[in-house]
């Protein structure tokens, strides 16, 4: 992810399918069909993108967010590995 964003990339869907995990226990993203490159003069992105239970709460709101909309689905995941809870880690209305 370090990479991607040093190049001004947001990927905007990070999830568990879109990890991949080979056996030598390198992790690789996948998937960048919504994902986004800045220009030198943008700082934030305004679309909802991606899966919206990884969403952040800028994102969902409409506010702008920039790269740590990845860092927060990141985050999201990794509370999901280890609570074993799967998509429901927090309750509330994901849908808008």
């Amino acid at each position: 992810m370090a990479f991607i964003h040093s190049k001004n990339i947001i990927h905007r869907d990070i999830k568990p399918h879109n990890i991949l995990i080979g056996l030598d226990g390198n992790v690789k993203i996948c998937d960048f069909g919504v994902s986004r490159q800045f220009s030198m003069n943008t700082i934030k992105s305004y679309n909802i993108k991606g899966t919206r239970v990884y969403a952040p709460p800028e994102m969902l709101e409409e506010k702008g967010y920039d790269h740590s909309a990845d860092v927060w689905s990141c985050a999201i995941v990794l509370l999901e590995m280890l609570s074993g809870t799967g998509l429901t880690v927090f309750e509330g209305n994901t849908e808008q």
